[in-house]
């Protein structure tokens, strides 16, 4: 019967050369410390993790509706609508991104708290998580060029008239 002690080894009925305790369940000195299980983050993680992907969602369902808006737009003129759904492509992948690293880190943290262990280093939802803060500032910011370029790419048009092929 051999049971695994922070890679050592214990085995029953036997004395092992290097352990501190003969007998019938000798532990290796091993000489490794104890690590430590960061049950506070991982349930912090577990908290923030779906309310950053519902803030996700949200900028999704924005996103829709600046392409509806965009699509119902007749008076928006082709420079502005080009510009409009760069932006948007932009704005697609950064909540893709976002909502796959709240997944991931939903995984993880409700993973770790079912086992009682760490299933990754301390530092990787402590950079995550206030990526995805960052990623739904970047879509808001996004959001928000969408909008005044359907508001200027309307107005533009009537101001300069509508725009014709350059003929030589």
């Amino acid at each position: 019967m051999v049971t695994q002690y922070s890679s050592c080894c214990v085995f029953a009925a036997t004395t092992v050369a290097g352990c501190s305790k003969p007998g019938a369940a000798a532990l290796p000195d091993c000489q490794t410390a104890p690590v430590a299980y960061h049950v506070d983050l991982w349930v912090a993680t577990a908290a923030a993790a779906p309310v950053i992907a519902l803030a996700g969602v949200l900028s999704a369902s924005d996103w829709v509706g600046g392409i509806r808006q965009l699509g119902r737009s007749a008076h928006t003129s082709l420079p502005a609508r080009d510009q409009i759904l760069r932006t948007a492509n932009q704005q697609k992948w950064l909540i893709i991104a976002n909502l796959a690293l709240q997944i991931w880190m939903l995984y993880i943290a409700l993973f770790s708290l079912a086992t009682t262990q760490d299933r990754s280093p301390a530092a990787i939802p402590v950079i995550v998580e206030p990526t995805g803060i960052l990623l739904l500032v970047g879509t808001s910011l996004l959001n928000a060029r969408i909008r005044a370029l359907l508001v200027t790419g309307k107005y533009s048009q009537d101001q300069h008239g509508p725009s014709e092929p350059n003929s030589d």
